[in-house]
């Protein structure tokens, strides 16, 4: 009963963090566009994170939680992630090896991080499993199927834009880890408190 209440408080301020997740997403899009630069596949991909955000939001609220939800939630993450990677990539005329460097890919540890907030090394294990599942099915596909035009000539000056974002994930991935440090540690205090008390 009690690692069930856990995973649902976890789950709880997962939910929290997805939407500055979310958020963030939403930015760079927003700069992009503003740039003149059109990133349909970032538009698509960041649809359907809100749509997950949002569904994550309304469970937390309304206290329903099951095992599997977190399992469904980083695959709903990891196929987003997956599909805008692939989706840039060939927009860029990229490789899947290469696209996968691009700043957008560094999302990848907010999503392991995330994961790791349930303390299942198994939750972390079947994302980036699933990661490079995706990835590697999205290199089988032919070059030209969901080819897209080129927003300009040259990669660089495309990618300018994008160059906050590692700073961006690199903040989002610290407030993770403090989160869960924080409640591992406090996890742990809750468990000597228990104890002393049975003594």
């Amino acid at each position: 009963r009690a690692l069930r209440s856990a995973d649902a408080e976890s789950e709880r301020t997962a939910a929290v963090i997805r939407v500055a997740i979310f958020a963030a997403i939403v930015a760079a899009v927003v700069v992009a566009q503003s740039a003149g630069f059109d990133h349909a596949p970032l538009v698509v991909a960041t649809f359907a994170y809100g749509a997950g955000t949002l569904v994550a939001l309304l469970l937390a609220w309304r206290r329903v939680f099951h095992p599997w939800l977190p399992y469904a939630f980083v695959a709903m993450d990891v196929l987003t992630l997956a599909f805008a990677i692939q989706m840039l990539g060939r927009m860029l005329d990229l490789s899947t090896g290469v696209a996968v460097t691009l700043p957008v890919g560094g999302l990848v540890v907010l999503v392991l991080l995330h994961a790791s907030m349930h303390h299942k090394p198994s939750l972390v294990l079947f994302g980036a499993g699933a990661f490079v599942a995706c990835l590697a099915a999205g290199a089988l596909l032919p070059r030209d199927v969901l080819r897209l035009p080129h927003g300009h000539a040259e990669a660089a000056d495309h990618l300018e834009h994008f160059r906050l974002f590692p700073i961006v994930i690199f903040g989002l991935a610290s407030a993770i880890l403090a989160l869960t440090t924080r409640r591992t540690r406090r996890a742990i205090r809750e468990a000597y408190v228990q104890a002393s008390r049975a003594a």
